[in-house]
């Protein structure tokens, strides 16, 4: 099977709306000026906290972005985002099972694949 760049999603009516209401709120929290207003409740409180300097970053690099596709230049910024999350699991509710390796990360090479793990087991 070859890799393709795109996915198809099936959503449900309810999934559809719950996107379009994450897109939204996210937009509600950039103001007609591009001003970032890091209080908005549709941020969740991410720019407060242990990793709120990272998250800043990235969602304010991902704003900014002109790239196509959007925020394709942020990458460096989410993947420091990422690691401050996962230093600080206990904070943000997340555990193993929730913060899967970044891509080319230590913990990504001490990964095997599923099938090479099935070979050598």
């Amino acid at each position: 099977m070859s890799k393709s760049k795109d996915s198809v999603l099936f959503l449900s009516e309810e999934e559809q709306a719950e996107v379009q209401e994450e897109e939204d709120s996210v937009s509600n929290a950039v103001g007609p000026d591009g001003e970032i207003d890091w209080d908005c409740p549709c941020l969740r409180g991410m720019a407060h906290g242990s990793c709120g300097e990272a998250f800043k970053e990235s969602f304010r690099c991902f704003v900014e972005s002109k790239a196509d596709p959007k925020g394709q230049d942020c990458v460096e910024a989410f993947q420091k985002m990422h690691e401050c999350m996962t230093a600080h699991a206990a904070e943000y509710g997340l555990d193993d099972s929730t913060t899967p390796p970044v891509e080319g990360s230590e913990d990504d090479e001490n990964q095997q694949p599923a099938a090479a793990a099935a070979t050598t087991a």
